[in-house]
C-alpha cells in the first residue's frame, strides 16, 4: 500500500513562477549561466549558485552559504502555503505529455523497500549531499517517482483539470508547465486512497537524492526528517531514451578482437533507431553486436560486465575517464559527420521500463547511467523546506 502526503509548499507568485524556476546547475553552460545570474534577479539560480561563488570554502560553508541565500530569497520572492496541498502538475513539450502528483513520500517505505532502486549510489555523493540538505534544510527538485496504471486515479486527475490552474506557463526550452493545488481535505483524502491500490513505487530519476535523505533522517532520528520531496506518475507515461557510451580509445590493442571475443559483429551502413541490440560506430564504419544465443542479461548488463569490467578491466563505470554518456540525439549525429572522431561509440537500446521495475522487484540493480527518464523537472517549482 503507497502512502503519499501533503505539505505547506514554499512557491513562486503565479505572475514570477516563470522568471524563478530553473534547470538543473550543471545543465546551463558558463555563458547560460552568466546571462541567468546577471539578467533575472527572481532566478532560484542565485541560490544555487551562491555555493560555487565559495570556490575556496569547505562544504560545510558552501552549503551554509546556500541556506544564507535561500532565506534572503524566501523572504523577497517566494509564498508559504498555510495549508498542506497536494499538487498535480502537467508537463507538455516535444518529449511528450506529463501528468502526475508532487507530494511527499515516506522514507520508512523507501527503508522498507516499498520504494525500489533499480541502481547503486556512489557513497561519496550520498554522503555529500545529505550534508546538503541538513544545512540547507531544503527540498527543492522532487525525485521522479513511478508507480504501475492506476485508472481510477488518472480519471479524478482529469476532473481536477477542469478547475482553473495555479501555474500556467512556458519555459524557453519551449515546455509549457501547468499545476492545480489540491487543498480541499475529500480531494487529499481521495488521492490518499486510490494509491493504496498500488504497493510500490519505483525510482525513476533521484536514486542519490532519495538514498541521502534517508541517511540523513536515520542519522538525525527526528520525524522531521522523515519525508522527501517527490513527483509521482504512471509508468506508462515515462519517456525513456537510450544513455550512449563514448569509449576513449587509444591503445594499439584492436578493439574490433576484442569484441569478436564477446559478440557476433554485423557490419552495416548506419545506425538503426529502436534497433534491440547495442550498435557500435568506430572507424567510420557500423556494426550491431549480437551476443551468444545463451545470454539472458539486457544488453546494457551484457555490455558493461563482459566488456567494459572484465575485458577492459574497468573497475568504477561512474568515475572512469575512459567512457563519456551521451543521450542527445544532436549530439550523436554531430559524431557522425566529424572526421576527428576517433573514439568509439556504443548507441544503446532504449531500456523498457517494465525491464526496470521486473528487476527492481528480483532487487537487482543496472550499471550506472542505463536509462534517460523523462520528464526532467525544474528546481523550486515546489520546495519542501524541513521545519
Amino acid at each position: 500500500m503507497a502512502k503519499v502526503f501533503p505539505f505547506k509548499a514554499l512557491r513562486a507568485q503565479e505572475n514570477k513562477v516563470h522568471l524563478v524556476t530553473t534547470r538543473s546547475y550543471i545543465s546551463y553552460s558558463e555563458v547560460q549561466l552568466k546571462d541567468k545570474l546577471e539578467n533575472n534577479p527572481f532566478s532560484f539560480m542565485h541560490v544555487l549558485a551562491s555555493a560555487a561563488q565559495k570556490a575556496n570554502g569547505s562544504f560545510k560553508q558552501k552549503y551554509k552559504a546556500v541556506r544564507e541565500h535561500f532565506q534572503l530569497f524566501k523572504k523577497e520572492h517566494l509564498l508559504k502555503e498555510q495549508t498542506a496541498s497536494f499538487y498535480l502538475y502537467e508537463q507538455s513539450s516535444a518529449a511528450g505529455f506529463f501528468t502526475g502528483l508532487v507530494s511527499l513520500i515516506d522514507l520508512e517505505e523507501y527503508k522498507d523497500n516499498r520504494i525500489k532502486k533499480h541502481e547503486q549510489t556512489i557513497e561519496k555523493r550520498r554522503e555529500m549531499f545529505k550534508n546538503y540538505l541538513d544545512q540547507t534544510a531544503i527540498h527543492a527538485e522532487p525525485v521522479l517517482l513511478t508507480h504501475k496504471p492506476l485508472v481510477d486515479l488518472e480519471r479524478f486527475y482529469d476532473q481536477l483539470k477542469t478547475q482553473l490552474p495555479l501555474y500556467d506557463f512556458y519555459t524557453h526550452n519551449q515546455v509549457l508547465h501547468r499545476a492545480w493545488r489540491v487543498d480541499a481535505p475529500e480531494s487529499i483524502q481521495k488521492i490518499q486512497t486510490l494509491f493504496k491500490n498500488t504497493q510500490s513505487f519505483y525510482i525513476a530519476d533521484g536514486h542519490h537524492r532519495l538514498a541521502s535523505s534517508l541517511d540523513l533522517y536515520t542519522a538525525k532520528s527526528d520525524h522531521k526528517y522523515r519525508y522527501c520531496l517527490s513527483f509521482l506518475l504512471s509508468e506508462k507515461q515515462l519517456v525513456n531514451r537510450g544513455f550512449h557510451r563514448v569509449l576513449e580509445w587509444s591503445s594499439k590493442v584492436d578493439l574490433i578482437e576484442i569484441l569478436k571475443n564477446i559478440y557476433t559483429l554485423i557490419p552495416q551502413n548506419k545506425i538503426i533507431n529502436d534497433a534491440p541490440q547495442v550498435q557500435l560506430y568506430y572507424k567510420q564504419k557500423y556494426y550491431t553486436l549480437i551476443p551468444p544465443k545463451n545470454n539472458t542479461q539486457l544488453p546494457v548488463s551484457y555490455l558493461s560486465e563482459m566488456f567494459f569490467y572484465k575485458a577492459l578491466k574497468i573497475k568504477d563505470l561512474r568515475n572512469t575517464k575512459a567512457i563519456s554518456y551521451v543521450s542527445d540525439q544532436k549530439q550523436i549525429e554531430a559524431l557522425f559527420l566529424d572526421a576527428q572522431f576517433t573514439h568509439a561509440l556504443f548507441y544503446m537500446p532504449v531500456v523498457r521500463f517494465k525491464d526496470v521495475m521486473d528487476l527492481s522487484d528480483e532487487h537487482k540493480t543496472l550499471p550506472p547511467k542505463s536509462t534517460y527518464i523523462l520528464p526532467k523537472l525544474r528546481s523550486s517549482l515546489f520546495i519542501y523546506e524541513y521545519e
